[in-house]
């Protein structure tokens, strides 16, 4: 192949991926949290093994069954103050925070 023919091909391969994210992120954007938590499950369930899923199911359910999300905090419902580790491992306490206004708590699964 020439390298014009190369490149046009290469622009038209970046532009119908290009093409395919963009809806792909559109479509995501109008889909629920059910929509997006069904779709998790679904893609859990082919790549875990089903052994390992047995026991997943098993622990959720002890969890249910302990009566522990009778203590969940629900939408809607006021934080009890709150003292956690940023980034660098400092307290923050949450009536420091939102002495200076509204807050937002984001949970990060790990250090890097």
């Amino acid at each position: 192949m020439e390298p014009a023919a190369k490149a046009i091909s290469s622009i038209s391969l970046l532009r119908v991926s290009w093409e395919y994210l963009s809806m792909r992120l559109i479509i995501r954007s109008y889909m629920t949290l059910e929509d997006r938590l069904s779709k998790i499950r679904e893609g859990s369930t082919k790549r875990i093994p089903p052994a390992a899923l047995k026991v997943m199911h098993r622990a959720t359910n002890d969890l249910r069954e302990s009566g522990v999300l009778s203590e969940v905090i629900k939408v809607g419902d006021a934080m009890p103050p709150f003292s956690l580790s940023n980034t660098r491992g400092e307290p923050v306490n949450s009536d420091d925070l939102l002495a200076r206004g509204p807050l937002v708590t984001t949970f990060f699964r790990g250090y890097w």
